[in-house]
């Protein structure tokens, strides 16, 4: 795993009531490390059927990494956002969550994971 930093979760009821992570944030330190480093740490907190889909540069200049997987879409099936009685995955397919680990810049101090595609 990793050897230092905290990992922060920020949670949000589904309609039915139930606690859902849906964002894991792993914040590595004061000192930024590689990014390809940091991609690695982050690596744990991945479901274990997770692919790459695609990569892009958000208008922010971070680099985007799409993620699907089968497992995660399983564990949300029929889970609804309070209020908008829409997906967690939002507009993107069940299952489908980003990385942000590369934010214009070599080093990085925090890798974020996130249901669908919001950066």
């Amino acid at each position: 795993m990793f050897s230092q930093g905290t990992v922060e979760v920020a949670w949000q009821k589904d309609a039915a009531g139930g606690e859902r992570a849906w964002q894991v944030e792993l914040l590595i330190g004061r000192t930024a490390i590689p990014v390809a480093q940091a991609r690695d740490q982050a690596k744990p907190f991945h479901p274990p059927d997770g692919q790459t889909v695609r990569r892009y540069t958000a208008p922010a200049g971070q680099t985007v990494e799409v993620f699907k997987s089968d497992l995660l879409a399983e564990s949300f099936k029929g889970a609804e956002r309070p209020g908008t009685g829409g997906s967690f995955f939002g507009d993107e397919l069940p299952g489908t969550y980003i990385q942000i680990a590369e934010r214009g810049s070599p080093t990085t101090n925090r890798v974020v994971l996130a249901l669908g595609n919001r950066p």
